[in-house]
């Protein structure tokens, strides 16, 4: 089935459905484990649910199978060119983890996990539920897949959204979000760099419990690409980004 009907939240509910249906396997073994474990636990004497902790192991295998690992990760896949296929995987991994929630009890908010799972439902209602966010990134989506490798540059190091003061964080959040933005606008458009920072700021708002108003100011850029050359195709945005880049580093070398 085509992921077609992106605002149907009745449609949304029975495509993750499908998703399982389509790896009944699979789906049923992670329903398996799941209960397996819990009543395993239980069986311990004193054991009560409340007391039972979500493995950390299980739900960083959930996350893995996406290949989810800090709130980057999360832009990284949305940079697929299957956006169908993406939102197909993001809805079976989800029904999972909600599964598996329902046998213990979950770890805190603010661990890195937990953090994660929920960038995820942000990333997938605004890719997979929201109908006019979804047209408008669908139009550039060709373009964001030839940054995808690009964008892995714009990662934060390592634990950043855990291990810093206020100052530091929002630091680093707009660094990340102007990466994002700068690399978008130079090779897809002004454009296509404002629709890809809205979801750079949906999701990691969804992962960090910290305002950061400097994020919402995009830096200035000095050769972006022209939206007319953007619809010419792959060719034209190719040329005119590698000469935006030649004439960046003869600049840079007369200046020095």
């Amino acid at each position: 089935r085509q992921h077609n009907q992106c605002g149907n939240k009745r449609f949304y509910s029975y495509f993750r459905k499908e998703t399982c249906k389509s790896n009944f396997k699979d789906c049923n073994l992670d329903r398996y484990a799941s209960r397996k474990t819990y009543r395993n636990q239980r069986n311990n004497k004193g054991v009560t649910r409340e007391a039972l902790k979500c493995d950390e192991n299980q739900l960083m295998t959930y996350l893995a199978e996406l290949q989810v690992t800090n709130p980057e990760s999360l832009l990284l896949i949305a940079s697929y060119k299957d956006l169908d296929h993406l939102c197909r995987r993001i809805a079976g991994n989800l029904d999972s983890i909600d599964i598996f929630l329902q046998t213990c009890t979950p770890l805190p908010q603010d661990h890195l996990y937990m953090q994660l799972i929920a960038g995820l439902r942000v990333l997938s209602t605004k890719l997979c539920v929201e109908c006019s966010y979804q047209k408008s990134y669908q139009k550039y989506l060709s373009c964001f897949h030839e940054l995808h490798t690009e964008y892995i540059d714009c990662a934060g190091p390592a634990d950043w959204t855990e291990n810093m003061a206020h100052n530091e964080l929002c630091n680093e959040y707009k660094s990340i979000a102007d990466c994002y933005y700068t690399k978008s606008a130079m090779l897809c458009g002004i454009k296509a760099a404002k629709i890809m920072k809205e979801l750079v700021v949906r999701v990691i708002n969804g992962i960090i419990d910290t305002h950061c108003p400097e994020v919402r100011k995009n830096p200035t850029i000095p050769n972006p690409m022209p939206e007319s050359v953007f619809s010419k195709g792959t060719i034209a945005r190719c040329f005119v980004h590698n000469l935006n880049h030649i004439l960046t580093w003869m600049t840079k070398l007369l200046y020095y």
